[in-house]
């Protein structure tokens, strides 16, 4: 037992700084989410079996859901600065 909670712990710390050090958006965010599963896994081996389940739906499931708004939102503005791009417009009136 002390040895998963050492491991966990362990597993947290390094989670938790790649989090802070990574810098890809994406790395970033399946850190921190390996980082609040390994908190929940610590606050289970403590016997809080319910405010572990809760600390995953809320915090788990509130940051995809965030970080999928998020990429949605960045996907469209990449969109748009590609339509409008001065490429395009050159395209459209040598087709003119």
């Amino acid at each position: 037992m002390f040895f998963f909670l050492f491991l966990s712990s362990l597993v947290l710390l390094v989670t938790s700084a790649l989090v802070a050090f990574s810098t890809v958006p994406v790395n970033s965010i399946v850190f921190l989410v390996a980082t609040f599963i390994n908190a929940a896994l610590m606050l289970f081996f403590f016997g809080v079996d319910f405010l572990s389940l809760i600390f995953i739906i809320v915090y788990v499931w509130a940051t995809a859901i965030l970080f999928l708004f998020v990429l949605m939102m960045a996907a469209i503005k990449t969109k748009i600065v590609n339509i409008f791009s001065v490429h395009s417009l050159l395209n459209f009136l040598k087709g003119v």
